[in-house]
């Protein structure tokens, strides 16, 4: 999981340029070399179920490792994008 969001991120141009869309899905499933075992619906759904942990997580003690950080990075990136309207 943490390659997937390192590969959004790491074309995060696109993913605002794009507005997240199936062509962007695509794309990453192919560079996070996750293609043969998501398809695009699939990937989607598995980064919605980490931003949803995230976002739900309410322990008291923040225990942070390498991909909350990264799924923290990914949730502010999906907001700028939201804020940006439309394609």
């Amino acid at each position: 999981m943490e390659n997937l969001y390192e590969t959004i991120l790491q074309h995060e141009d696109l993913y605002r340029n794009l507005r997240g869309g199936i062509i962007l899905w695509e794309f990453i499933a192919d560079r996070a070399r996750l293609y043969a075992i998501l398809d695009t619906q699939d990937l989607n759904a598995a980064v919605d179920v980490f931003i949803n942990a995230r976002r739900n997580y309410q322990h008291s003690v923040k225990h942070t490792t390498t991909l909350t950080t990264l799924v923290d990075r990914y949730i502010v990136l999906e907001q700028e994008t939201r804020d940006l309207g439309p394609a």
